[in-house]
């Protein structure tokens, strides 16, 4: 009974796979190889017309100054879009990316309710985000 969004080509074959979920592929281009993120105006313009409960997002950075970033700043227009239509905001990264930046911000920390990671992630780290009133869920 889950309907799921997403940008990204192959999530969504792999969601496809599944019974009892109805997936929606947002539209656009894909602009470079092996990627499979869909970005430009028609994938911005079909998150419009929804509203999302959670929202996952995978990054290249998560910082507790300057929240999470990408590198492709078209990617993170989608990724921002999607975090203006959803309920909750969940971030998904590795213990690498914490505390890293990239170029294109998707959110500031004010942002992300949760930020999923795993047990690397330093002690510091986990408190300077729970500061900014993210929980932190280590897996």
């Amino acid at each position: 009974g889950l309907h799921l969004v997403t940008n990204a080509v192959n999530i969504g074959m792999e969601l496809n796979a599944s019974n009892g979920l109805d997936t929606t592929l947002t539209g656009g281009r894909l602009r470079w190889p092996g990627a499979f993120s869909l970005i430009g105006p028609a994938a911005l313009e079909s998150l419009n017309a929804v509203v999302m409960d959670k929202v996952f997002i995978g990054v290249c950075g998560v910082d507790p100054e300057f929240g999470a970033t990408t590198i492709e700043p078209e990617e993170a227009a989608v990724f921002r879009a999607m975090t203006r239509h959803a309920k909750q905001v969940v971030v998904v990264a590795d213990s690498s990316k914490v505390g890293l930046t990239s170029p294109a911000v998707i959110c500031p920390v004010a942002e992300i309710d949760i930020l999923i990671t795993d047990d690397g992630v330093s002690d510091d780290a986990v408190k300077a985000f729970k500061r900014s009133d993210v929980q932190v869920v280590i897996v």
